[in-house]
C-alpha cells in the first residue's frame, strides 16, 4: 500500500513537473512572441519617424524655394515700379520736347510765312518793272520809224516819260537791293546766332555729360548701398532661421540615432539571452525525456513487482490457507524481494527529486527573464512614447510649414497680380508715347508737304514768266537755300522716325545715351565675336554629322552589295517549284532590301534636315549681321541728334532717364543675341539626338540583318552537310543539277571575300525532313530513289507495328529471282524506328531557326 501511494504521488509529481515543462515551453513562446511584435513596432516607429523627418526635410526645402520665389517676386515688382517711373519720367520728357519742337516749327512755319510773303512783293515788283520796260521799248520800236517832224515835236515829251520811267525804274532796283541787302543782314546775323547756340549747345552737353557720368556712379552706388542695406537683414534672418531649423534637425537625428543604436544593442542581448535559454533548455530537454524513459521503465518494474507481490501474497494466503503455517524460505525470498522494491523506489524517489530541483530552477530563471521582460516592455512603451510625442510635434510642424507654404503662394498671387497689373500700366503708357509719336509725326510730314506745295507753285509761276540771267541766279541760290531748309527737315523727320523705329527709347534720352551706346556697341560686338565662334563649333558639329552620314551611307550601300550577293539559287527542276522554305527566305531578304530602302530614304531625310540646319545659320548669321549694321547705323544719327536738339529736353531727371533707356537697349539686344543662342543649341541638340537615335536603330537593324544572313549561310551549310551524310547519291545528283546549264545561277562569292562559296540546300530537303534512307519513303509517297535488286536482296522486310518487331528473313530457294525495283511494293507506314527529328542534324537547324523567327 505505501508503495502504491509513492507511486502515485511519483506519478502525480512527474504529471505536474510535464505540466510545468509544457507552460515553460508556452511562456518562451509568448516571450519570443512578444520580442518580435516589440521588434516589429520598433522598426515601425523608426520607419513612421524616418517618413516624418524626410516629409519635414521636403517641407524646409518647399519653405525655401518659396521664400526664394517671394524674393524673387519682390525685386520684379521693384523693376516693374522702377520701369514705370522710368516710363512716366520719358513721357514728361518726350512731352516737353514735343512742346519746344513744335513750338520750333511753329516759330519757322510763321518765318516761312513772312518769307514767301516778301518774295511774292519782290516778284510782283520785279514783274511790274519787267511790265514798264517791255512797254517802253515797245513804244521806242513804234516812235522809231516815224518822220523826223513828229520826232522833232514830240522829243521833248518822249524824254520826259522816258526820265520819268528811268527813275521810277531806278526807285524799284534800289528797293530791291535795299531788300536783298536787308535779307543778307538777317541771314548774316541768324547764321551768327546759330553759330553762338551750336557753342553753347556744345558746352551744356559737355557739362551733362559729365554731370551725366558722375550721377551714374553715384546711383550706382547708392543702389549698392540700397541693395545690401535690403539684403543683410533678410538674409540675416534666413541664415538665423536655417542654423536654427539645422540644430533641431541635427539633435532630433542625434537623438533618433542613439535611440535605434539602444534599441538595436537591447534587441541584439535579448535575442542572445534567447539563444543561451534555448542552448540551456536543450540539454534539460534532453535529461527531462531520459527521466521520462527511466520513469516508464520503472513503472513497468513497479508494476511487474506488484504483480508479483500480489501472487506471491495469494501464493501465501493459499499456502497459509492450506498448512497453516509459513515456509522460511519463501518468507525470506519475499523479503529480499521487499528490499529490492524499496532500493528501487527509493532510485526513484531520488531521481524525482533531482528532476523538481531541476525544474524549480527554470521555473526561477523563468521568473526572472519574465520580469527582465516586463521592464524592457516598460521602457519600449516609454520610448514609444517619447516617439509618438515627437511624431505629434514633427506633424505640428508640418501643418505650421503648410500654412506657411499656402500663406507665401497666396502672397506670391498677389504680387503677381499687382506685377501684371503694372506691366499693363507700362503698356499702355508706352502705347500713348508712341501714339503722340506718330501723330506729331504726321502732323511734321504735314507740314513738310504744304511746304513742298508752296514751292511748287513758286517754281511753276516763275516757269511762267522768263527773267533775266541775273534775276534767275538770284532765284536759283534763293529757291536752293529754300530747298536746304526743305531737306533739313525731312532729315530731322527722318531722324526722328528711325530712332523711333530702330529702338524704344525716347527722343528727349537719346541726346545724353550717344556715349553709352558707343559702350553698348562694343558689348555687342564681343557678343557678336561669341556668337560666331559658337556658330563657328556648330559648323563644326553638323560637318561632323555629316561625316558620320556619309559613313552610314556606306554602310548602307556595302549592305545593300551583301543582300544582293546573299541570296543563292537553289536548284530546281523543269517542273517543280521550290519549297516553302526558299520562298520564305527569299521573302526574308526582301523584307532585308526593303529595311535598307527605308535606311536609305531616312539617311536622305537626314540630309535634308543638316541642310534645312545650314541654312537656318546662315539666315540667323544674316540676322546678327543686321542687327549689327542697325546698332552702328543708329550711333551717328544718334550724335547728330545731339548737336541739333534744344537745351531744354535736358531736365533734371536725365540721368534716371538716361541710365533706363541705355538698360532697354542693352537688355533689348542682349535678349535678341541670347534668343538666337538658345535657339541654336535646341536647334543643334534636337538634331544630335534625332541623328543619335537613328544611327543607333540603324547599327542595330545593320547588325540583325548580318547576322540573320550569317544564320542563313549556316544553315545552309547545315543542310548540305545533313544531305551529304544522309544520302551521298542525292547530293551528287544535286551537285549535277547545279552544274547543268540554265538550272539556277551559280552562287555568289560572299562579300567578305572567303575562299569556299555558302553551302547550297537542295530544292527537296525540307528543314525538319528526316534523314534520306534508301528504299523507304514516307506513307503515300513513291521513293525518289529506287533501291536496286543488289540493295534489296538479302534485306529483311519489313513488317507493321503490331507484329512486335523485325522477322529474320526467310530462306529463298535456289531458282528464286528477285522482283524487279518497278514493282517494288510499298513498304508500311512504320517500316523501322526512325531517329527523332530532334536528333538530326537538319532537325537542330531547323530548331535554330524556328527560334530566331521566334
Amino acid at each position: 500500500a505505501k508503495l502504491r501511494i509513492e507511486h502515485n504521488e511519483a506519478l502525480t509529481r512527474i504529471d505536474e513537473l510535464n505540466r510545468q515543462v509544457l507552460h515553460s515551453q508556452q511562456t518562451l513562446e509568448q516571450v519570443r512572441r512578444d520580442l518580435q511584435q516589440q521588434t516589429q513596432l520598433s522598426q515601425e516607429g523608426q520607419d513612421k519617424l524616418k517618413a516624418e523627418m524626410n516629409q519635414h526635410t521636403q517641407v524646409v526645402r518647399q519653405l525655401d524655394e518659396l521664400r526664394s520665389q517671394h524674393q524673387t517676386v519682390q525685386t520684379e515688382l521693384q523693376t516693374y515700379r522702377k520701369q514705370a517711373e522710368v516710363a512716366e519720367a520719358n513721357l514728361r520728357t518726350s512731352q516737353t520736347a514735343w512742346e519746344g519742337q513744335r513750338q520750333l516749327l511753329d516759330q519757322t512755319i510763321s518765318d516761312l510765312t513772312k518769307r514767301t510773303q516778301d518774295l511774292e512783293n519782290q516778284n510782283s515788283l520785279l514783274h511790274s518793272h519787267l511790265e514798264t520796260v517791255s512797254t517802253q521799248a515797245l513804244r521806242i520800236r513804234e516812235s522809231a520809224p516815224s518822220d523826223t517832224g513828229a520826232n522833232a515835236v514830240d522829243s521833248n515829251a518822249v524824254a520826259d516819260a522816258s526820265s520819268n520811267m528811268t527813275n521810277k525804274t531806278v526807285d524799284e532796283l534800289r528797293e530791291v537791293v535795299r531788300f536783298m541787302r536787308q535779307d543778307k543782314d538777317i541771314l548774316q546775323c541768324q547764321n551768327e546766332l546759330n553759330l553762338q547756340e551750336n557753342r553753347r549747345l556744345k558746352q551744356q552737353l559737355e557739362h551733362h555729360v559729365r554731370t551725366l557720368e558722375e550721377t551714374r556712379a553715384l546711383l550706382t552706388e547708392e543702389r549698392q548701398r540700397y541693395q545690401e542695406a535690403l539684403l543683410a537683414p533678410a538674409q540675416h534672418s534666413d541664415l538665423l532661421v536655417k542654423i536654427q531649423e539645422l540644430n533641431q534637425v541635427r539633435e532630433s537625428n542625434a537623438v533618433l540615432r542613439t535611440e535605434a543604436a539602444l534599441h538595436l544593442n537591447r534587441i541584439k542581448s535579448l535575442e542572445d539571452a534567447l539563444e543561451q535559454q534555448r542552448k540551456e533548455l536543450e540539454p534539460l530537454r534532453e535529461q527531462l525525456h531520459g527521466l521520462q524513459a527511466e520513469l516508464d521503465v520503472k513503472q513497468a518494474e513497479i508494476k511487474a513487482l506488484e504483480s508479483d507481490s500480489q501472487y506471491w501474497k495469494d501464493r501465501t494466503q493459499q499456502i497459509m490457507q492450506r498448512y497453516n503455517c509459513v515456509d522460511p524460505a519463501e518468507h525470506r525470498k519475499v523479503q529480499e524481494a521487499l528490499q529490492s522494491a524499496e532500493e528501487r523506489l527509493k532510485e526513484a524517489t531520488q531521481a524525482r527529486d533531482k528532476t523538481a530541483t531541476s525544474l524549480a530552477s527554470l521555473q526561477a530563471q523563468y521568473e526572472r527573464e519574465k520580469a527582465e521582460w516586463q521592464e524592457q516592455g516598460q521602457q519600449q512603451s516609454q520610448t514609444d512614447a517619447t516617439n509618438q510625442q515627437s511624431l505629434t510635434e514633427a506633424q505640428e510642424q508640418l501643418a505650421e510649414a503648410q500654412k506657411q507654404v499656402e500663406q507665401l503662394t497666396k502672397d506670391r498671387d498677389i504680387w503677381k497680380s499687382r506685377s501684371e497689373k503694372l506691366r499693363g500700366q507700362f503698356n499702355n503708357k508706352i502705347k500713348d508715347i508712341n501714339a503722340r509719336h506718330n501723330q506729331a509725326k504726321s502732323e511734321l510730314e504735314n507740314t513738310v508737304t504744304e511746304l513742298r506745295g508752296q514751292v511748287e507753285q513758286l517754281e511753276a509761276q516763275q516757269a511762267d514768266k522768263g527773267v533775266d540771267e541775273g534775276q534767275a541766279s538770284e532765284w536759283a541760290s534763293k529757291e536752293a537755300a529754300f530747298q536746304a531748309q526743305i531737306s533739313q527737315l525731312e532729315a530731322e523727320r527722318d531722324r526722328l522716325a528711325e530712332a523711333q523705329s530702330s529702338s524704344s527709347v525716347p527722343p528727349g534720352a537719346d541726346v545724353a545715351n550717344a556715349q553709352q551706346l558707343e559702350l553698348t556697341l562694343a558689348a555687342l560686338r564681343s557678343e557678336h565675336q561669341a556668337l560666331e565662334q559658337e556658330k563657328q563649333s556648330v559648323e563644326a558639329a553638323l560637318e561632323q554629322t555629316r561625316a558620320v552620314l556619309q559613313a552610314k551611307e556606306a554602310q548602307v550601300a556595302e549592305l545593300e552589295q551583301q543582300l544582293k550577293a546573299a541570296p543563292v539559287a537553289l536548284p530546281t527542276d523543269g517542273g517543280t517549284q521550290p519549297p516553302a522554305d526558299a520562298n520564305e527566305d527569299s521573302a526574308e531578304l526582301e523584307a532585308c532590301k526593303i529595311k535598307c530602302a527605308a535606311l536609305t530614304a531616312e539617311v536622305e531625310q537626314l540630309k535634308a534636315q543638316v541642310n534645312e540646319l545650314g541654312d537656318q545659320l546662315k539666315s540667323e548669321r544674316a540676322k546678327v549681321g543686321d542687327l549689327e549694321a542697325r546698332i552702328a547705323a543708329q550711333t551717328p544719327a544718334r550724335e547728330s541728334a545731339g548737336t541739333q536738339t534744344d537745351a531744354s529736353l535736358v531736365s533734371d531727371g536725365t540721368a534716371d532717364v538716361t541710365t533706363a533707356s541705355a538698360a532697354n537697349v542693352d537688355e533689348l539686344v542682349t535678349a535678341e543675341v541670347e534668343k538666337h543662342k538658345a535657339k541654336l543649341q535646341e536647334e543643334f541638340d534636337k538634331l544630335k539626338k534625332i541623328e543619335d537615335s537613328k544611327t543607333n536603330a540603324k547599327l542595330s537593324m545593320y547588325n540583325g540583318a548580318f547576322e540573320r544572313i550569317k544564320k542563313l549561310r549556316a544553315e545552309a551549310s547545315l543542310y548540305k552537310e545533313a544531305l551529304q551524310k544522309a544520302n551521298p547519291g542525292m547530293a551528287q545528283q544535286v551537285a549535277n543539277s547545279v552544274a547543268a546549264p540554265g538550272s539556277a545561277r551559280p552562287p555568289q562569292q560572299p562579300p567578305g571575300g572567303a575562299a569556299n562559296p555558302p553551302a547550297q540546300r537542295p530544292s527537296n530537303l525540307r528543314p525538319n525532313a528526316r534523314p534520306f534512307q534508301p528504299g523507304t519513303s514516307p506513307a503515300g509517297k513513291q521513293s525518289p530513289v529506287r533501291p536496286t535488286p543488289q540493295q534489296t536482296q538479302g534485306r529483311p522486310r519489313p513488317h507493321h507495328a503490331a507484329g512486335g518487331g523485325p522477322r529474320p528473313a526467310r530462306p529463298r530457294p535456289a531458282g528464286h529471282q528477285p522482283r524487279p525495283p518497278a514493282t517494288a511494293r510499298r513498304p508500311p507506314s512504320t517500316p523501322q524506328k526512325r531517329p527523332r527529328e530532334e536528333d538530326t542534324i537538319a532537325g537542330k537547324a531547323a530548331n535554330k531557326q524556328a527560334n530566331l523567327g521566334k
